[in-house]
């Protein structure tokens, strides 16, 4: 099976950087693969499951992104915490 990608371009002179991935991601869902997730969990002294935003580089590259669009990210289950939480969303903002 051969998967054939064509580059798209997404900029427009009249547009900034910011313009441009906004109005190309509109009405879009992004879905993103990678071994770890955009956050990483713990488990507080409460019993309850807190999540901070994960520091790696790809979570760092497409947050700017993620603002302008809808997106699933779909990663493997590294801890336990995970294994616990499953699936649910979880904003990424720049906190």
């Amino acid at each position: 099976m051969r998967l054939n990608l064509n580059p798209v371009n997404i900029a427009n002179q009249d547009e900034d950087l910011d313009s441009s991935i906004h109005n190309f991601l509109t009405h879009r869902t992004l879905i993103i693969a990678s071994n770890r997730g955009p956050v990483t969990l713990r488990q507080s002294e409460s019993g309850e499951l807190e999540y901070q935003r994960g520091s790696g580089g790809l979570v760092t590259a497409l947050t700017g992104v993620l603002q302008h669009a809808e997106a699933r990210w779909i990663a493997c289950a590294q801890t336990e915490e995970d294994k616990a939480w499953g699936r649910g969303e979880v904003p990424l903002g720049e906190s």
